[in-house]
């Protein structure tokens, strides 16, 4: 009876054993999943005062309108990223309004940042679920037609510590096509001499502080094929993700005035890091089907 009842409480316990075993495997996994962090870039369109025509009439330094705001905030509350970078952010009171107004909806980004358009345009922006380690706001010069002049909007620099990881996250909006100077249609030149600093400075920053890890997002303002993009790209360690939506389509700019669909927002990345993103490639949000919030799609990926 005694030798009985030991290989029974033999058993249960083996089956206890087997139980927690399973039960931390299935833990450790749904953790792994947990730790796993959307990035995201999204240009918001005018997300602050202009002139705007409104419904045929003409109103002077006005505010995004309220339903291009809301739609602004479906997007990105679909999307839930943990780190959104955004683009024409019209002042720090602005971003701090979309921050709030997000909050009332239930998605929290307690940190933000703020980088001021070195002309006093809009600017670029970083809302956060998790805390920086350090911000730096970089604006470098660049040589253009004989002169040695500011970047437009500069390059945002966010380094992070994440998972026992550390990686750098930088913010671009390179210079739009409106022509300056005659000799530089569509700015062209303009916007590969940025491209060309920026890869250079990202490159020597990473370097220096052996950060194999980061990101590059932004509104690029060129298609893949433009000599900015080409130049940014040509970097050996930069890797520019293949980006689509759920129907394979691969636009993120929509410009009404000629009705024609274009890529010009992109996440590029290190080799390194690359090995750390989901599928190895960026998805498009489709929320905004009509492009009534933004004339630009949100684009993220998921890494770690």
């Amino acid at each position: 009876m005694a030798i009985i009842f030991i290989n029974y409480f033999n058993k249960i316990k083996a089956l206890i054993l087997i139980g927690l075993i399973t039960w931390a495997v299935a833990w450790a996994e749904c953790q792994c999943n947990a730790v796993t962090l959307r990035i995201a870039t999204y240009n918001v369109r005018n997300y602050g005062n202009q002139n705007r025509w409104l419904d045929k009439r003409f109103f002077k330094h006005y505010p995004k309108p309220e339903d291009e705001k809301a739609i602004v905030r479906k997007v990105i509350i679909g999307i839930n990223p943990d780190i959104i970078a955004l683009q024409e952010i019209g002042s720090e009171a602005h971003l701090r309004e979309l921050q709030e107004d997000l909050q009332s909806e239930g998605v929290i980004y307690p940190y933000r940042g703020f980088m001021e358009n070195n002309n006093g345009g809009f600017g670029t922006a970083v809302l956060s679920k998790i805390k920086w380690d350090r911000m730096v706001k970089h604006l470098p010069m660049i040589d253009y037609m004989g002169d040695r002049v500011l970047t437009k909007r500069g390059l945002f620099q966010l380094s992070f510590y994440y998972e026992d990881r550390c990686f750098f996250l930088y913010v671009v909006h390179l210079k739009s096509k409106l022509t300056e100077d005659e000799k530089d249609l569509g700015s062209e030149i303009f916007r590969s001499a940025e491209a060309a600093v920026f890869g250079k400075l990202i490159l020597e920053e990473t370097i220096r502080d052996k950060i194999p890890f980061f990101l590059v997002v932004g509104d690029f303002n060129a298609t893949a094929d433009n000599a900015s993009i080409k130049t940014f790209g040509g970097i050996e360690p930069f890797v520019r993700l293949p980006a689509d939506d759920e129907t394979g389509e691969s636009w993120t700019y929509f410009y009404a005035r000629e009705n024609k669909h274009t890529e010009v927002d992109f996440v590029f990345c290190s080799e390194a890091m690359q090995e750390y993103v989901s599928g190895r490639k960026a998805r498009i949000s489709g929320i905004d089907k009509e492009m009534k919030g933004s004339d630009h799609r949100l684009v993220y990926v998921d890494i770690f």
